[in-house]
């Protein structure tokens, strides 16, 4: 059986991390080390934590960080003192449900092709009262999405979703055979989409589709839960210079994951040749789409073959991002705010 470490990066959590803890000493597995990195700028988190860590028999090791290191390299540390096999990150202000450790380190103890799993949470209030959906259902992760990732097809996913892999519902094993340090890079903001990241590249990340914990959602929260009415930016669809510009930054965010999994996977990014393709493909279309922006309308379909009308279906909403692309005012290069 391997040996668990939870890995709790906290910063002035005095008021939420006793009832954190209490739901990691009642697990039906409970966890052989749990590791604390403190961020605080004075003792309230710790006393809060003394106080509880004698109903705990397993190693809690409490480490007070001279300076502050922020969250991502809070885990980051943490991950690389973990003395367990599989290593979960939690938040300080959290409740896990008693079976969350017990059914994910099963899952991973018995699935030799998987770093990384990530499972559903309850989005609750302060108070812990439910607020009526999953993290799942509130970013559209379907049983078909989920069936797909554990197919070993999540990339594409991954890629062109905003995939839920949150970092409070991650167990990782440890050690890996390529390279995730450190947990942030220009491609990844947070130390979750990091992870999420490399590990999908390589088709090792699976989802356990059961809510294993309830996420505590309150004022001092890092993260903001996604608002469906803000995914959506309108603009005239003739709009050619808005359009260009969205293809652009896409296009170029595409090109910074490229540089990142290539940097810190070296000889491994090739180990899975269609997601390599996959990404470069993806570049070379989304580019291809804003330079036809400069062709008038009667010759863009032109600009395009026949491979290019499928990957409209493929990678967009089919014929309704090719009539838009077809529609658009024409720009020119020549335009002081077009990004050539």
């Amino acid at each position: 059986m391997s040996l668990v470490t939870v890995a709790i990066a906290a910063c002035s959590g005095e008021k939420y991390i006793a009832e954190q803890l209490e739901s990691l000493f009642c697990q039906t597995r409970v966890p052989d080390e749990i590791l604390i990195g403190d961020d605080s700028a004075d003792d309230a988190t710790f006393r809060a934590i003394d106080a509880i860590r004698g109903r705990y028999h397993g190693e809690l090791r409490y480490i007070r960080n001279p300076d502050r290191k922020g969250f991502s390299t809070n885990f980051e540390n943490l991950y690389r003192e973990a003395r367990g096999n599989i290593v979960f990150l939690c938040d300080q202000d959290d409740i896990w449900l008693p079976e969350k450790i017990e059914k994910m380190s099963q899952f991973l103890e018995s699935a030799p092709t998987c770093d990384l799993l990530f499972c559903d949470s309850a989005c609750t209030d302060q108070f812990l009262h439910p607020l009526g959906f999953t993290m799942f259902e509130r970013y559209g992760l379907t049983s078909n999405d989920i069936r797909r990732i554990n197919r070993g097809k999540a990339f594409p996913l991954v890629v062109m979703r905003d995939i839920p892999v949150a970092g409070h519902d991650i167990a990782l094993k440890k050690p890996l055979g390529y390279n995730i340090f450190p947990f942030k890079s220009e491609a990844a903001t947070y130390h979750d989409q990091h992870l999420k990241y490399l590990t999908s590249y390589m088709e090792r990340i699976r989802c356990l589709p059961e809510a294993l914990t309830l996420y505590r959602r309150h004022e001092r929260n890092v993260s903001k839960l996604f608002d469906k009415r803000k995914t959506i930016q309108k603009y005239d669809p003739r709009d050619g210079l808005t359009h260009a510009k969205k293809l652009h930054e896409f296009t170029r965010r595409m090109c910074a994951l490229r540089d990142f999994l290539q940097s810190r996977l070296g000889e491994h990014y090739g180990d899975i040749p269609e997601n390599s393709r996959y990404l470069s493909d993806l570049i070379r279309f989304f580019d291809k789409r804003r330079k036809a922006l400069s062709s008038p309308l009667y010759l863009r379909p032109f600009c395009f073959s026949s491979t290019d009308f499928f990957r409209y279906f493929q990678y967009c909403s089919g014929m309704k991002t090719m009539l838009h692309d077809f529609i658009c005012h024409q720009i020119h290069e020549s335009d002081p705010d077009y990004d050539s």
